[in-house]
């Protein structure tokens, strides 16, 4: 339930549950916080989709509880629309999916529970060519599904991990560094040149993914100032042509964790509009990033499935101007100086300890780790010498109204 500090903010309350816990089964207020006058976004809350009441609860006392399936399917795109839930792990042909009720070709979304890979194929006995699926997916036709060329299916458990760690990285600038971001240690990456830097993963090959998270600043104790502000994660299969997957406006969180429409790439990037949350002009281009990554699975069999319709950034990069929150995709005029590209061949991405740095470029990484720091100490001092600002302060009130005492004293003893 939403604690005192939220005042009652239910709103905000689901959007910390969506970004905190996305893995959430069910949540209950023990208490009657919905009724507090103080209480906001009572409504929305109640409205939420992912918010049933006790009425809506399936009495399961009764009669025998048998599971129906582990995937839902939808004849609207949006979940909206006939559902059918059914099917649980295995191997089915299309004689098998119809006598269960399910028909491929009326199919226009997809639920899938748990961390399950669902794999509609082309031909009979799960075999060649299929699109396939991890988490929820709002419109199949949206990755080319056909579901009249549907013939079998397979839904599996998948371990969805995150398949970045450790993977060859780059940065924008001090490439030496980009490994301390997604290492899995608690080690953070830094850059002074916040505004429009970029750190690059190589995945070492075609992965689907659904879910990104970062850590940011205050993830290692470097302060909540310190947590980028608006971000985005962008994928590519060649890392030069870079499409945006997820756009972040306004964190204050020291860590995010976001789930995504399925994507298929090589190349994810992480892309810094805002570097912070400082209001000191004097900070503002300081970026900090404790681990970021992403979450999916590797593909290992060729599919169908086509990119979800997510705006093109084209061959120079992530130029375009930050998203508002919750927007569609940014086709706005591009600004040619607002990043570097991305021009070296895929080959050309490899570990850390394998490249050669120099001198100045070793002197450079230290200085800007050394940053956050450094800004620590200058606050710290300047916090030290407020006490005696305002000690001073105290004794020359007490001095001035000692004078004034005085002062009337002898006034009344000449009256």
């Amino acid at each position: 339930m939403p604690s005192a500090s939220m005042r009652g903010d239910y709103k905000r309350f689901l959007e910390i549950v969506k970004q905190q816990m996305p893995r959430t089964s069910f949540i209950v207020c023990w208490t009657d916080t919905l009724l507090y006058p103080s209480s906001v976004n009572v409504g929305p809350f109640l409205n939420d989709e992912r918010v049933i009441s006790i009425e809506e609860m399936p009495d399961l006392s009764k009669g025998t509880y048998t599971p129906i399936g582990d995937i839902v399917t939808y004849s609207g795109t949006n979940y909206q629309g006939n559902s059918r839930q059914t099917l649980s792990d295995g191997k089915y042909s299309l004689a098998q999916m119809k006598q269960a009720g399910f028909d491929p070709t009326k199919a226009a979304s997809l639920r899938i529970l748990g961390d399950r890979a669902v794999t509609f194929y082309k031909e009979e006995g799960c075999k060649g060519e299929g699109w396939m699926f991890l988490g929820n997916v709002p419109s199949l036709s949206a990755y080319g599904f056909d579901g009249s060329k549907v013939k079998s299916m397979e839904i599996k458990p998948v371990s969805r991990d995150q398949i970045s760690v450790g993977k060859p990285a780059q940065a924008s600038s001090i490439n030496e560094d980009a490994v301390l971001a997604n290492d899995g240690k608690y080690t953070y990456w830094s850059t002074t040149e916040g505004v429009g830097s970029w750190l690059t993963i190589d995945l070492q090959g075609t992965c689907l993914i659904n879910r990104w998270k970062v850590e940011h600043g205050n993830a290692v104790d470097l302060g909540v100032s310190t947590n980028t502000k608006d971000y985005r994660l962008q994928y590519s299969m060649d890392g030069k042509n870079w499409r945006d997957a997820d756009v972040v406006m306004g964190n204050w969180y020291d860590s995010t964790t976001r789930d995504i429409a399925q994507i298929q790439a090589q190349y994810v990037r992480l892309y810094i509009d805002t570097p912070n949350n400082e209001t000191s002009a004097e900070f503002q281009s300081y970026a900090y990033i404790a681990d970021w990554g992403v979450y999916g699975v590797q593909l290992t069999q060729k599919i169908a499935n086509v990119d979800p319709p997510t705006s093109s950034v084209g061959g120079d990069a992530a130029q375009n101007a930050p998203q508002q929150p919750n927007q569609g995709s940014n086709d706005g005029d591009l600004d040619t100086d607002h990043n570097e590209s991305v021009e070296d061949e895929p080959s050309s991405y490899v570990e850390s300890s394998d490249t050669e740095s120099t001198e100045s470029e070793k002197t450079e990484s230290k200085a800007t780790n050394s940053t956050a720091s450094d800004r620590e100490s200058n606050t710290s001092g300047n916090f030290l010498i407020l006490p005696w600002v305002i000690g001073g302060i105290i004794l020359v009130a007490a001095v001035a109204g000692v004078v004034t005492i005085v002062l009337l004293k002898r006034k009344n003893a000449g009256q």
